[in-house]
């Protein structure tokens, strides 16, 4: 028979099972970093061997026997790869907290390695991601090719860097830049989320979950329907410069701030939420 024994530390402490502290905390983070990145190297394999099977390889079937003239077709990479991202961090936090908190790590030092571990899987999708637009062109059978449209990246790829031409002509430079602050945003928010469900009940997840998908309606309604014109506008204003949107310009450096921001707050909330976590040992 086995009881579960709910256990809360004060900020910053740690707690021990049957392990004392690591001899070598350098060396056991690096360790512990190398082996994190090896499975998610793994997992990224998978997923992008997945995504070209499904959304490369079977439209240029179908182009080769349904079209029988040259024809170019686009697939989108960005909205599956930031799922991917959120679940993938989201899995990890849990996964490194109940294991590092029983050997002796701190939660700052549990938490540092989550922010490790996503900023350089953000490097390495960003590096895949503008592989795979720059590649992907190249490869033609029987005149057709299936193209890469990267949603909400693209159109900033071409436009301004900031407020000047500065980067405007790097086209691929600016799908990693950009693809890697969105891949680093989207894994903050799936450590955050991940963090939430874990501290909330079955009934909190559900609220939490219905919130997700609430709130975006409940935004476009208030601003269609609540209120006045002079107040719509300025929020349009306010949403198109935080946006970098001037249209016909897009500027690549006001999106990449907000992005920024939101990562830093998203981090934070968890960093604060993390010093508290219940930790939940099963006792034989």
């Amino acid at each position: 028979m086995t009881s579960v024994t709910n256990v809360t530390a004060a900020p910053g402490s740690t707690v021990g099972a049957h392990h004392s502290s690591p001899a070598s905390p350098l060396r056991a983070y690096g360790a512990l970093l190398l082996h994190g990145m090896r499975n998610q190297l793994m997992s990224m394999g998978i997923f992008y061997g997945i995504y070209l099977a499904c959304a490369w390889l079977l439209p240029m079937i179908i182009l080769l026997a349904a079209v029988p003239d040259d024809h170019t077709g686009t697939t989108d990479i960005i909205i599956a790869t930031a799922i991917y991202a959120i679940i993938t961090s989201a899995m990890v936090l849990n996964k490194d907290f109940k294991l590092l908190v029983q050997f002796g790590f701190s939660r700052t030092r549990i938490f540092s390695i989550a922010v490790a571990k996503s900023f350089i899987s953000s490097l390495t999708i960003a590096a895949l991601t503008t592989f795979l637009e720059w590649s992907l062109p190249f490869i033609v059978i029987s005149g057709s090719n299936v193209r890469l449209q990267l949603l909400g990246v693209g159109i900033y790829a071409d436009g301004e860097f900031i407020m000047s031409h500065y980067m405007a002509s790097d086209h691929y430079g600016m799908i990693f830049v950009l693809t890697f602050f969105l891949i680093f945003m989207m894994s903050a928010l799936g450590v955050l989320f991940s963090l939430l469900f874990d501290r909330l009940e079955t009934v909190g997840r559900l609220v939490l979950a219905a919130c997700c998908v609430a709130v975006p309606f409940a935004i476009v309604a208030i601003h269609n329907y609540l209120l006045t014109g002079e107040v719509r506008a300025q929020f349009g204003t306010f949403f198109r410069t935080i946006a970098g949107v001037d249209f016909p310009y897009f500027h690549a450096g006001p999106i990449i701030g907000t992005m920024l921001a939101l990562t830093t707050v998203f981090f934070g909330i968890t960093f604060l939420l993390n010093r508290r976590r219940e930790i939940k040992r099963v006792n034989a």
